[in-house]
């Protein structure tokens, strides 16, 4: 960087000081190290005129002032079901502009735990960390196709500091299932007059993979009876070929396969059988049916589908007015989820062979059919329908199982956050859904129980609380209910409502007079409650504040601007500011009062004896024989004097008090006229010591008389 030189004497200690503000991560070359230095040449002059240049190091010390950060806010990630328990992912790692142990990137944490994946976290050389997402249970797509989690990575400041990184797996489908037919074996009586062309037949297959996956396609296997049969591969619909003919075969059995399209196909086979129908011979009669359901009317029969096994959903009469063979009768019924039983009395029954499940297969055709023993045998059928009444047997489900919210603070009242959405496999009442609450929301949340719509009861205080974390239910409408929940995490966003707050109101300093300009004597200090931006605080003074010898730099150290006397004053008041860095900012002030401290500066001064008035006269008998006048500016021990004289007579005639500066003969001598020259010394009592001398004339009027 480019710095001026400047000229200075190294006489005099030189005070340096910021002229802007500085951001750390804002300097290219401190980006890379952790002692990161500033460097600038001094030209200065020394005590003996040599002409010299200084280097000035500047250590700029890095302070927790920025959050980690993912280079995108989400990344979407997709992972095929059939990956095995420990496959990896790589993850972007978060860069934190900080330096050093305590503000750069620490550690991360996946929210929620969910226990399907987890992180491997490594620390590299240079201290980032590689991240890796680590698949902890298997997948199943047709269980769950997709996850939703947060990747949280936080420095270690004191305050510590939280980037955030949203997550999105799509579990990509496999060709894991095959697929499978609705019935597990296929009985059809066809009439040997039956036309070719004719569709007596379809069967169908489901697959749960999803895309080509899941798409079938039908065949008959190894094309038995290709003359006689065939199949739309798409549609599962068998027609004939031509008519058949009931001497020649009385059933055909061939196999149906349906084959996905999956890349390695998967297959499943069911068996269909054609039992071909003479025609009717006048002499034998078919049976007659008649139906008796135990709900419902006309041919429709509700049950629930949560009905045990082996209840009796219809009832089955049959009458043949023939003799012997031709009148005895078996049936059959065309479903795999229901079975028919001959009663021991008369007629059959209709049970539940398999359990139902409504949102699997709401509806079930059942055709009976009746066929004597006659020759040929004649057949009757007759079909109805079952009703699948739904339960309440399905949790809502939330579309995601976190919702994450960011708001700011000082929201308006019912102000909207989010809307949660649930869904209900079941129907009616069983389907309609209330939003509620958990009690761990307190009562600073609400909630539209019909729309799911989340607002604000209360306004937010980012700093009384930053974050919430509660549960959402979704509850049915059913008997009993049944409730699914979710979790709402809302993080309340700064807003620069506070004002900084100083330390105290009134700050006292103390410096001693004479110090060079530039001198620190003292540092303010304000806290802001709000965060960021809002709450960096840079300090300044008044314009008008100008005539005041001192300066406050922005990081609020006071200094002198000039050197002070205190013998010209001796006490300063003024008032500092300290100002956010929000938009708009916000200020408040403290009062300052600084004192300034005696030195040493000032010599004593003698008034009496002076070069105008410097003799006094006095007889033996005068005591004492005058007093020293002086004075020193200085305060304190700087200004407390002591008197004293420099040189004594050759008779050694006079004494001082060094306290009053009262001068006095000694006793027990015999006096003369004369004239004696005295030096009469002063000095301070401070450190280094001051003193000043002058003279002083005494005339002595003698006489023969000695004193005592």
């Amino acid at each position: 960087m480019n710095i001026n030189m400047y000229l200075v004497s190294i006489m005099s200690p030189v005070i340096f000081f910021l002229s802007t503000t500085i951001d750390r991560e804002d300097i290219q070359k401190c980006r890379y190290f952790l002692d990161c230095v500033l460097t600038f040449d001094v030209a200065a002059n020394d005590c003996f005129g040599e002409f010299l240049i200084v280097t000035v190091n500047v250590h700029i010390k890095d302070i927790n002032d920025n959050a980690p950060q993912f280079p995108e806010s989400a990344i979407t990630i997709n992972i095929s079901e059939t990956s095995s328990v420990g496959h990896l992912v790589q993850l972007p790692s978060a860069v934190d502009l900080d330096t050093g142990i305590n503000n750069g990137v620490q550690s991360y944490e996946i929210f929620p735990a969910n226990g399907t994946f987890g992180l491997v976290t490594t620390k590299k050389v240079d201290g980032s960390f590689d991240v890796k997402l680590r698949l902890q249970e298997r997948l199943d797509r047709e269980k769950i196709d997709k996850y939703i989690f947060q990747i949280f990575a936080k420095d270690g400041g004191t305050e510590r500091n939280t980037g955030k990184l949203q997550v999105d797996i799509n579990v990509l489908d496999d060709n894991d299932n095959p697929p499978v037919f609705s019935e597990s074996i296929y009985n059809l009586t066809v009439s040997e007059d039956t036309q070719p062309g004719t569709t007596i037949l379809t069967v169908t297959a489901f697959d749960k993979d999803i895309g080509m996956n899941g798409e079938v396609e039908y065949h008959i296997s190894q094309q038995a009876f290709s003359d006689i049969f065939s199949i739309n591969s798409k549609t599962g619909d068998i027609s004939l070929l031509k008519k058949l003919e009931y001497n020649q075969k009385k059933v055909y059995s061939f196999v149906i396969e349906a084959r996905d399209k999956g890349t390695m196909p998967n297959y499943s086979q069911v068996k269909v059988n054609i039992q071909v129908e003479a025609v009717r011979n006048d002499s034998n009669n078919p049976p007659v049916i008649k139906l008796h359901m135990i709900s419902g009317s006309n041919g429709v029969v509700p049950i629930s589908e949560l009905i045990n096994l082996n209840a009796v959903v219809a009832y089955i009469s049959v009458e043949d007015s023939d003799t012997g063979n031709n009148g005895n009768v078996a049936c059959t019924i065309s479903s795999s989820y229901f079975g028919i039983q001959a009663l021991s009395s008369k007629g059959f029954k209709v049970i539940v062979l398999k359990l139902l499940d409504r949102e699997s297969v709401s509806q079930h055709t059942i055709t009976v059919i009746c066929r004597d023993f006659g020759t040929p045998p004649l057949q009757s059928s007759k079909t109805f329908h079952v009703i699948v009444l739904d339960e309440n047997d399905n949790t809502p489900t939330f579309d995601q199982p976190v919702y994450l919210v960011t708001m700011r603070e000082n929201n308006p009242i019912g102000e909207a956050l989010t809307q949660v959405s649930a869904l209900d496999k079941d129907t009616g009442l069983n389907s309609w859904i209330q939003y509620v609450l958990q009690n761990d929301a307190g009562s600073q949340f609400g909630i539209d129980n019909s729309t799911g719509i989340i607002y604000a009861t209360k306004v937010l205080d980012r700093e009384t609380r930053s974050d919430y974390e509660f549960r959402v239910l979704a509850v049915d409408s059913g008997y009993p209910p049944r409730t699914g929940s979710a979790f709402v995490i809302i993080n309340v966003t700064d807003v620069n409502d506070n004002r900084p707050i100083f330390s105290k109101s009134l700050f006292t300093f103390e410096v001693s007079e004479g110090r060079n300009p530039y001198t620190p004597i003292g540092r303010v200090k304000a806290y802001d409650p709000d965060v960021g931006l809002n709450a960096f605080v840079q300090y300044y003074m008044l314009a008008q504040d100008i005539n005041v010898p001192f300066q406050v730099l922005r990081n609020g150290t006071v200094i002198t601007s000039t050197s002070l006397d205190r013998e010209l004053r001796s006490q300063y008041n003024f008032m500092v500011y300290a100002r956010d860095s929000g938009n708009p900012s916000l200020n408040s002030s403290a009062n300052v009062t600084v004192y300034v401290m005696d030195a040493n500066d000032n010599a004593p001064t003698i008034l009496f004896p002076n070069k105008m008035n410097n003799t006094v006269s006095s007889t033996v008998t005068s005591l004492p024989i005058t007093k020293i006048v002086a004075v020193d500016i200085d305060d304190g021990i700087n200004g407390q004097l002591t008197y004293f004289l420099m040189n004594e007579d050759d008779k050694n005639m006079f004494n001082i008090n060094s306290q009053t500066g009262e001068l006095y003969f000694k006793s027990n001598f015999h006096f003369t006229t004369e004239q004696f020259r005295l030096m009469i010394c002063v000095r301070d009592s401070g450190l280094p010591v001051k003193h000043v001398c002058t003279q002083l004339n005494v005339n002595v009027l003698g006489d023969d008389t000695f004193f005592e």
